[in-house]
């Protein structure tokens, strides 16, 4: 496979009929995208070989993964969990992406936990999941879960960010009206203090004030350095 490697993307680059015989053959595609995850691409210097890598991506995240099961078949020869997060990460950051397939993808869990590592790449699409959804619901429209998967195990930082925007959003619903929300909720601050918040009002005028929104560009967030009062 490393003999001809080169001349499999050579007979791709720009050619979608190619691309799309090529990815009929699941197992020996997979190959090919488990080595060229091998590359960095960061490179300032790109090569033919760089660009040949770009467009198999690129063609692959745009036109050929359709549906969710997808993923599986692509990855069926990648068994690197940090080269699924490159990919993954490298798919969501790609504009053509639609909201409607990043959502399908967000509420599917199951392909979530097989395809592995969520830590290192599902941050920036539930971004995207929030800002979507913010954008086409009412004031007080979006539920805690609508943002945050319950099955997943997330930074405590990253879902005090999501919640913190949907109060600044003027977005959470009624769950977390006064009487509803969980007495036992817990916010942790970036001092490791762990905050209990008895009613929803303090804690929506708490969000407010301390709310960190990011640039949907800006892939890094982190709440770290925040201190929170205790009072």
């Amino acid at each position: 496979m490393n003999g001809n490697l080169f001349d499999i993307l050579d007979s791709c680059y720009r050619n979608p009929k190619s691309m799309e015989t090529f990815w009929d053959k699941k197992k020996k595609f997979s190959k090919v995208l488990s080595l060229i995850l091998d590359v960095k691409l960061d490179s300032s210097a790109k090569t033919t070989f760089h660009r040949y890598i770009d467009y198999f991506i690129n063609y692959t995240i745009v036109f050929l993964i359709k549906k969710n099961d997808d993923f599986l078949q692509l990855f069926s020869e990648v068994n690197d969990k940090s080269k699924r997060a490159t990919f993954m990460d490298r798919y969501f950051s790609n504009d053509l992406i639609s909201y409607e397939m990043v959502c399908m993808i967000l509420n599917d869990e199951e392909l979530i936990k097989k395809i592995g590592s969520h830590h290192e790449w599902i941050e920036y699409p539930l971004m995207l999941r929030t800002s979507y959804l913010f954008s086409i619901s009412k004031e007080r429209g979006v539920d805690e879960t609508d943002i945050i998967p319950r099955e997943l195990d997330l930074d405590c930082s990253f879902k005090e960010y999501l919640l913190s925007w949907s109060f600044e959003e003027k977005k959470a619903s009624s769950l977390f009206d006064m009487g509803k929300i969980d007495r036992d909720f817990i916010w942790r601050g970036g001092h490791d203090k762990l905050v209990s918040i008895a009613k929803s009002f303090c804690f929506a005028a708490f969000a407010s004030t301390h709310a960190r929104r990011g640039s949907m560009s800006n892939r890094s967030i982190s709440l770290e350095n925040v201190t929170l009062p205790t009072k």
